[in-house]
């Protein structure tokens, strides 16, 4: 059984590769590990996925790391050669005591749970998201219309995961109703089912990502 590392464990471990590095260096994380560092801190992955890193020697710095614990965490780079998405104008901050060179961003949480339905990411708790920082489904579906056009991925097959994802969060009468909408998926949603212009939903809370303190390096 692969072995999953919980949030005070993935703390540790960038705290070692900051400690590794000499100059500031941005990590874009994606995936479970920006779910269980910005929004689940109760949520165990197996990886880090890093959608974009802005200098090549985090890699380095994570090898010397991972020399310093028993079970080292894998870094893993999401996709190379991938077009710049509108929500990487969204990001937001995660803070880590202890921290000099190391920035950590991840996608807001809307952003998060359609790159899933891009991915077909299963190591994402959308229940869990959704319980702790709740979505709008009008932003959600705002976004699916603008990330659309930006991915690589079969229309039919990212509309399809997109409902799913409605289903999961909102029920399935609301998949329903998204589908069955005379404009359909692509173009919105009535009144009815968002209770908001979609350029009007917004997120339950404007804050940034609540910093999760962690333990003192060991």
């Amino acid at each position: 059984m692969q072995r999953r590392f919980y949030t005070n464990e993935l703390q540790h471990f960038l705290c070692l590769v900051d400690a590794e590095l000499s100059k500031s260096c941005t990590l874009v994380l994606i995936g479970g590990a920006a779910v269980s560092l910005g929004y689940c801190p109760d949520h165990a992955i197996a990886e880090i996925e890093l959608w974009s890193s802005s200098d090549s020697v985090i890699w380095t710095a994570a090898e010397r790391a991972s020399e310093k614990i028993p079970r080292p965490i894998r870094l893993r780079q999401a996709l190379v050669g991938q077009p710049r998405l509108s929500f990487e104008d969204r990001l937001w901050p995660v803070r880590i005591d202890g921290l000099r060179f190391l920035t950590l961003l991840v996608p807001e949480a809307h952003d998060q749970v359609l790159l899933s339905a891009v991915r077909a990411d299963p190591s994402v708790p959308l229940v869990d998201l959704h319980r702790n920082h709740p979505l709008s489904l009008g932003t959600l579906l705002e976004r699916y219309n603008e990330m659309k056009g930006q991915v690589s991925v079969p229309r039919a097959r990212f509309k399809a995961s997109f409902l799913g994802v409605v289903v999961k969060l909102f029920g399935k009468a609301k998949a329903d109703e998204l589908e069955n909408a005379p404009e359909g998926v692509s173009e919105g949603v009535d009144r009815a089912t968002c209770r908001l212009p979609c350029s009007q939903a917004r997120p339950s809370g404007s804050d940034p990502v609540i910093p999760i303190p962690t333990p003192g390096r060991r």
